[in-house]
């Protein structure tokens, strides 16, 4: 017997007229409030015949609403004609009536539930039906070869077996008896698929030492069942040893030897269609999940399938036990996959500092255009200059960064405070964005860096976007603000028509690797740090000791060969971490707590990233080349011959390279506007090029600096610096230095705030203590480690074409005079070559 299969969709494979029975739309079924009969794509009843959701040999079912409003689900016993006489009939009106009584008391939400039962008569002939949950999906049958994932295959699956379980464990219990892909039906809801066992009108109700008590039928028919015996219709699949037994009455003794035997064999053989060869879900589990997995699945089956009396599993709950330990949240904390025990990862990628492993949807994510693009992005940008091996990419960064931030988040979990705060959709939010984090960088984005900070002190908002800014343009481009919703237009369209292999946007594919909505929305709440845990989690992705730091520290010391961000004791630093009292937080602020033992590993990261901008990040030589590209900007933005949004996605999957590229040519075309009264510094970058702007006077403060100048140079507007700029033009010509034009003195104010070091961080004496003191604060080091950079770091320099630099015979004079003058138009008087010494 093949029932219905399906409470929605186009899933029968009866005709309404082989059921012999025509029902109109708003067919009225049931008593008062009625059940209405609606088309089964439609809410509202309209004339005309009532299409069926499904239909199989004997029943067929229709779309209805209860009181206008309720969608449900209609079953009509309607036998074709063949099937209306006889025994075959009998049987199924006892299916039935014994489907009804059993669903007539399910409560669980795995297993369909009736609301409403009765009869009706059309044309002299009396039909039973009853009305249950409405289920808008497909048969598992179908979706496990369409769309369904192999994760999601786990995750229903593990719903039916808890389904099943309830059943099993009722009193009486109660044996499904027809459990197949086909009796499943599952749908995609906002968290993901959903799955719901269907169809008991072969279920039995297994009551040990009772006769079973049947509905009057025909004095032949009783004779032929017994007493003591019921009918046996069940699939030829599932009959087992018990083949003999087949649409035939079975002693109930024979039934219960069945039981639970019968339906586990059952799930067995709904997982040897699915480990067909030729099924297409057996090939997801293998890409999706990995070859162990694999292994694991067909194990169970095995041991599902084994003969009678040598049965592995004794119980549903026996087999749900092992059929989650496959899955990837086994053993995770918060059922979040990539912290499982072990790393619930197929596969693992190799980094300069070890392994990452990745769970399959990490894996999917990172495969998206937008993310891969990021290979195209050096982590040091012209750092290579100086230190060749400074090659690696922001690809091998944001992996480094996700590692970073599972080892972080799991010892957060450590402190009982932390987990009672936080839950696994926020926790997957922070380590999603710990893997995109640097996804809103583009080509030359950190040269950029100093124009942000140049507009918003000229007021309003910046035209140059930082990565952070265009982070939710590439994540969830519907949300951005409206004034970067261009940047998200324009990404998007550059994606679309570039992409050849995926084309859904980066959401699109989230969605589809296998983070919910809601995760997508707890990202939303970690950039606003609306609740502690969101604060939190937003610290450990920005403040002194954040994953990305932890990550990049590591990863360019080995690159440069300045070691500095390898003397990190991340033991220490890990086992302090704790949540902060309640008392600390402040709504909307990020914050982080340690404990006291904490205190020198977190000074040392600190510390390793102020040496690290001294002989790296910000070497002179490194500031010389932002400063050239700074230049170049800076005049197109101001002659409106860059548009950020255009060359944002112009750029999208290109290199630095071409990036400069077009720069130049936009800026040759401006200088030949101008009579080649602009130089070009773009050409010492390009074509294999190191031909590099000279370094000629540096502003420092500090004791052995000039504070007041030093102070009066980060006042000063684009257009005082022009001025301060044409007048040490005008002292190297007066100098003898012939052909001096605009844009062969810059000046480099790095007005970036790198001495920010992010979210603050508490010290507490321990995990029970709830005074706690700022990082800044408990060490005597960090309090004075501002100033330090200020001085030794955050210099203002003034740079000169290297022909110029070439053709200067007195450098130190000349150095004088440019000093001067800079001073003078600052409102200071001049130096003497003795005082200028010191400085």
């Amino acid at each position: 017997q093949e029932e219905c299969g399906a409470m929605a969709g186009d899933t029968g494979t009866e005709s309404v007229d082989a059921l012999r029975v025509n029902l109109e739309v708003g067919q009225r079924l049931g008593e008062a409030p009625y059940h209405y009969l609606v088309r089964s794509k439609q809410l509202t009843a309209q004339s005309g015949l009532a299409d069926p959701l499904g239909a199989g040999g004997s029943s067929v079912v229709y779309r209805a609403l209860f009181k206008d409003k309720m969608a449900r689900a209609i079953k009509l016993l309607a036998p074709r004609e063949d099937l209306r006489r006889g025994i075959e009939y009998r049987s199924f009106v006892d299916n039935f009536n014994n489907e009804k009584d059993l669903l007539s008391d399910i409560t669980h939400t795995r297993v369909s539930k009736i609301h409403d039962y009765g009869e009706f008569e059309i044309d002299g002939e009396t039909y039973l039906f009853y009305a249950m949950d409405l289920i808008d999906g497909a048969e598992l049958k179908t979706a496990a070869r369409d769309d369904m994932r192999a994760q999601d295959l786990l995750v229903v699956l593990d719903q039916i077996l808890d389904g099943l379980d309830y059943l099993h464990t009722r009193s009486p219990p109660v044996m499904h008896c027809d459990v197949k892909d086909g009796n499943i039906l599952v749908r995609r809801t906002r968290d993901g698929w959903e799955g719901t066992l269907v169809d008991l009108g072969v279920a039995k109700p297994i009551k040990d030492g009772e006769s079973p008590s049947l509905p009057p039928r025909d004095p032949e028919i009783l004779a032929a069942l017994g007493d003591q015996t019921t009918f046996n219709t069940s699939r030829k699949l599932m009959r087992r040893e018990w083949r003999d037994w087949l649409m035939r009455p079975i002693p109930y003794p024979q039934l219960q030897a069945m039981f639970p035997s019968h339906d586990l064999y059952s799930v067995g053989v709904l997982l040897d269609e699915m480990l067909a060869d030729e099924h297409p879900m057996r090939r997801r589990i293998e890409l999706e999940l990995g070859p162990d997995i694999l292994a694991g699945i067909v194990a169970v089956r095995d041991r599902l399938k084994r003969p009678v009396g040598h049965e592995h599993y004794r119980s549903v709950a026996q087999l749900r036990d092992d059929w989650r330990k496959l899955m990837p949240g086994y053993l995770a904390p918060l059922d979040v996959p990539e912290l499982a025990v072990g790393g619930s990862g197929m596969t693992s990628v190799a980094l300069p500092g070890g392994r990452v492993t990745l769970t399959p949807r990490v894996k999917d994510t990172i495969t998206h255009p937008l993310v891969q693009r990021l290979r195209n992005i050096p982590q040091l940008e012209f750092v290579s200059l100086i230190h060749p091996g400074a090659t690696h990419t922001r690809l091998l960064h944001a992996l480094a960064t996700f590692d970073m931030a599972k080892q972080m988040v799991v010892s957060l979990l450590g402190d009982p405070m932390f987990r009672l705060m936080a839950d696994g959709t926020e926790v997957e939010a922070a380590l999603l964005w710990a893997l995109l984090h640097d996804i809103g960088h583009y080509p030359l984005s950190h040269m950029f860096e100093d124009l942000v900070v140049e507009e918003e002190r000229l007021g309003g908002h910046s035209r140059v976007p930082t990565d952070d800014d265009l982070f939710f343009a590439f994540v969830d481009p519907d949300s951005v603000e409206p004034r970067f919703a261009p940047f998200a237009e324009a990404i998007q369209s550059r994606f679309e028509t570039t992409s050849t292999s995926v084309r859904e946007n980066l959401r699109e594919h989230l969605r589809r690797a296998g983070f919910a909505d809601a995760t997508i929305q707890a990202l939303h709440g970690i950039h606003a740090r609306d609740t502690p845990s969101r604060a939190v989690l937003c610290a450990l992705l920005s403040s002194p000791i954040d994953v990305d730091k932890l990550a990049y520290l590591a990863d360019d010391s080995r690159a440069t060969g300045v070691g500095y961000g390898l003397g990190r004791d991340l033991d220490a630093l890990l086992s302090s971490l704790r949540a902060p009292s309640e008392r600390d937080f402040r709504p909307g602020d990020a914050l982080l707590g340690i404990t006291d033992k904490g205190l020198p590993a977190a000074e040392q990261v600190v510390l390793a990233r102020y040496w690290m901008l001294r002989r790296v990040y910000w070497h002179r030589t490194n500031r010389s080349i932002t400063a050239m590209v700074k230049f170049v900007a800076w005049e197109l933005l101001e002659q409106n011959l860059l548009a950020m949004p255009d060359y944002v996605g112009r750029h999208l999957f290109e290199t630095a390279e071409t990036a400069l590229q077009h720069m130049h040519d936009r800026f040759d075309a401006l200088a030949e506007e101008h009579d080649d009264e602009l130089r070009n510094p773009l050409p010492g970058l390009l074509g294999g090029s190191r031909d590099l702007y000279k370094e000629i006077v540096e502003i420092a403060s500090g004791p052995e600096g000039d504070d007041e100048f030093h102070r009066r140079l980060f006042e000063k507007r684009p257009a005082e610096i022009r001025e301060l700029i044409a007048d040490c033009e005008a002292c190297l010509r007066d100098a003898g230095v012939t052909d001096v034009r605009r844009g062969d003195v810059i000046l480099d104010v790095p007005l970036k705030r790198r001495d920010a070091l992010g979210a603050p961080i508490k010290v507490y004496a321990d995990y029970g203590s709830s005074e706690g003191t700022n990082l800044e604060l408990a060490s005597p080091l960090l309090s004075q480690l501002r100033g330090e950079f200020v001085q030794h770091v955050k210099k203002s320099r003034l740079f000169v074409h290297p022909r110029i630099a070439d053709d200067i015979a007195e450098w130190d004079a000349v150095a004088l005079r440019l000093r001067n003058a800079m001073r003078a138009r600052c409102g200071l008087p001049a130096l003497t070559r003795r005082a200028a010494t010191g400085s």
